[in-house]
């Protein structure tokens, strides 16, 4: 019998990378234990390390094994307790929406390092800078126009992600 899966992650309000894995796990009924490292500690470098060969999280630790990245921990999730069905069933409609799903993870750096992942902040004015504001509003626009495209062409294969 498989152990359950731990997924190490840093506090959900600040670290969209630990929300990703979470966030499926949750949505799919995966039992897993989460093991919370308080990002902005001076421990944290140290904790995380004894998780993570990167030094970052999220993390998955399950059956001996080390998973590390939110993408890559997205698939083993999928291929682990999903069977395959965290992504669209048609292959053309997968491979479009993988690359969808690179392009939010790895592009916008400019809007990641100006508007971070905060929940916390309540009325504040974001005031994004000038790199923000050069190509990402449009750049999104064109990533949300792909992602409703798939949808109209596969709509079996494609499921909208929705929280209980």
């Amino acid at each position: 019998m498989s152990e359950l899966p731990v997924l190490v992650i840093g506090d959900k309000t600040y670290s969209s990378w630990s929300l990703r894995p979470w966030l499926l796990l949750r949505q799919a009924g995966i039992a897993f234990e989460e093991r919370l490292l308080w990002l902005h500690r001076p421990e944290f470098r140290n904790e995380v390390a004894r998780y993570s060969p990167s030094g970052r999280v999220p993390a998955l630790l399950h059956d001996g094994a080390v998973i590390w990245e939110s993408l890559a921990i997205l698939e083993y999730i999928n291929e682990t307790w999903l069977q395959g069905r965290g992504w669209p069933s048609e292959r053309k409609a997968r491979a479009q929406a993988r690359a969808i799903a690179c392009e939010m993870h790895s592009g916008f750096a400019a809007l990641r390092r100006e508007l971070s992942l905060n929940l916390r902040r309540h009325g504040a004015a974001l005031q994004p800078g000038h790199d923000c504001r050069a190509g990402h509003p449009a750049r999104a626009d064109t990533v949300a126009g792909h992602t409703r495209t798939l949808r109209q062409r596969w709509p079996v294969s494609v499921r909208s992600f929705r929280l209980r």
